[in-house]
Parts: structure tokens; sequence; C-alpha cells
């Protein structure tokens, strides 16, 4: 439990430190922290399989010998150790014709048998130590286990840490959301300002035609008034001068 506790606050701070690291930058510092005894130099293809389809079939026979699952390389004792763990073809592996050069010249004919992760890891699981057998198959068992383990581990920072970007971006959208209301809020403000401008400026202008119509209506009537007045007052003054 208190691993567990100590691998939760690693992954919590990778999150909060907005540290990204990839699977194997986080297996390296997982096993330096939690269970750096255990020896990890060969991980690296385990660390490969991860990254793969557990239903695709590009795990060669070969690995069958290389962690210690079996130790003959013929195409039938391969058939037999298949067969005898429970698996089945275009199921568990797929058999192939790979053509290959030979010294004497021309091409022949190879067997080559391909599993996927999970009947790789089946054949691990199920393996066992034979007498005088050079590799033991318990140990890569386990430490594919451990790495499981550790992807698991890997997955919740993963999940942790998007959820982390998303909240601050989520955050950041409800920041801008509140600038732009209240942005509009301001041009409402703006445009009410600019509504009432318009009216007395309407009102002004409404004003100012009134004005001058009765400008004009005055002058006319001045007009009118000299028209009639200015005659008899030059006329006066003739008869006046005459006399």
């Amino acid at each position: 439990m208190v691993a567990i506790t100590l691998i939760k606050q690693y992954i919590d701070n990778l999150v909060n430190n907005l540290h990204k690291i990839s699977l194997n930058e986080f297996f390296v510092e997982f096993h330096k922290q939690f269970c750096p005894e255990k020896d990890i130099s060969f991980m690296e293809y385990f660390l490969e399989l991860c990254d793969k389809n557990e239903d695709e079939f590009d795990i060669p026979h070969t690995k069958l010998i290389e962690y210690g699952v079996m130790t003959s390389t013929r195409s039938s004792n391969v058939k037999e150790k298949l067969d005898s763990l429970g698996l089945e073809i275009e199921v568990n592996y797929r058999l192939l014709d790979v053509q290959q050069p030979v010294k004497q010249g021309g091409f022949s004919t190879k067997k080559v048998y391909k599993l996927n992760n999970k009947s790789f890891k089946i054949c691990l699981m199920r393996a066992q130590r034979r007498p005088n057998q050079p590799v033991d198959p318990i140990i890569y068992a386990n430490y594919y286990m451990l790495l499981e383990e550790v992807h698991k581990y890997y997955c919740m920072f993963q999940l942790a840490y998007d959820q982390k970007i998303i909240s601050m971006k989520d955050d950041k959208i409800d920041s801008l959301s509140e600038k732009v209301d209240k942005q509009l809020v301001q041009l409402d403000k703006q445009n009410e300002n600019i509504n009432y401008l318009r009216k007395q400026n309407d009102f002004i202008i409404q004003q100012n035609v009134s004005l001058h119509s009765k400008v004009d209506s005055i002058f006319n009537m001045m007009v009118l008034f000299m028209q009639a007045t200015i005659p008899t007052w030059v006329g006066g003054s003739v008869m006046q001068n005459q006399n």
C-alpha cells in the first residue's frame, strides 16, 4: 500500500509540474525509485512490445529461444511447443514461408512463426526451467509482469496529465469568456451612449431646422414690409422736395 501511495505521489508530481515524459523515461525513473535491484538491461524489447497492437503478428518464434521458452529452432519443434501451450494458428500465431538466399545460389524456403503480444506473454507465463537450460524463462516472465504494471501506471499518468491540460484550457476559456462578457457589457453601454448622442443630435438638428424656418419667415416679413413702406417713404420725400 505504501508503494502504491508513493507511486501515485510520483505521478502527481509529474502532472502538477507538467513534466511530459515517454514510456521509456517513465520506466527508467520508476526502476530507479521503486525497484533498483532488478536487472532491466534486456527490457528494451519488452518496452517496444507495449507500443504494439496486441493483435499484430510481428513477434518471430526466435524470441521464444532468446527468452528461454524453448531451445530448438526446428519448425516441427516450434509447432509442437505452440500446440502444447494451447495456441491456435491464425488466432495466436501465423505461419509464413520466407524465402532466403543460400550460399550455393538460389533461395530456400524457411518456415517462420509469428506471434502476437498476447501469445508471447502466454508463452512466457507457461514456460518452465529445464535442466541445463542456459536461459531461465521465469525471470523474463516476472519482468514482463513488472513491465505491465509499469505500463498501467504510465497510462494513469497519461490520463491525469491530459486531464490537467484540459482543465488548464478550460480555465483559460472561462477567463476569456469573462473578459468577453465584460467587453460586451462595455459595448452595450457605449451603444447606449451613442444612441443617446444620436437622439440629442437629431433633436438639435430639428431645432436648427425650426430656427431656420423662423428666420426665413421673419426675413420674408421684413422684405414684404420694406417693399410696402419704402416706396411710400420715397414718394413722400419727393413730394416734400417739390413743395
